[in-house]
C-alpha cells in the first residue's frame, strides 16, 4: 500500500516470487478482510500510544 492511499497490492509468492502481478482485484474479499484488520491494528497501536505532542513554535524546543 502506499502511503495516504487504499491502493493495496497482493501477490501470490508462491508463483510469483518477484511481485510481478498484482492479484487484488482477484481477490478483493481477502484485501478488504486485510484491510481492516490492518486499520484495526493501527487503531489499536494509536490508542496505546496516545496524543500526538503539540509542535512548538520555536522548531522543536520547549518554550522558556
Amino acid at each position: 500500500m502506499r502511503p495516504n492511499t487504499n491502493d493495496y497490492s497482493l501477490y501470490d509468492l508462491s508463483h510469483d516470487r518477484s511481485e510481478q502481478v498484482n492479484v487484488a482485484d482477484k481477490e478483493k474479499e481477502r484485501v478488504t478482510a486485510m484491510a481492516r484488520r490492518w486499520q484495526e491494528i493501527e487503531n489499536e497501536y494509536r490508542s496505546l500510544a496516545g496524543p500526538l505532542p503539540t509542535p512548538s513554535r520555536r522548531g522543536g524546543q520547549s518554550p522558556q
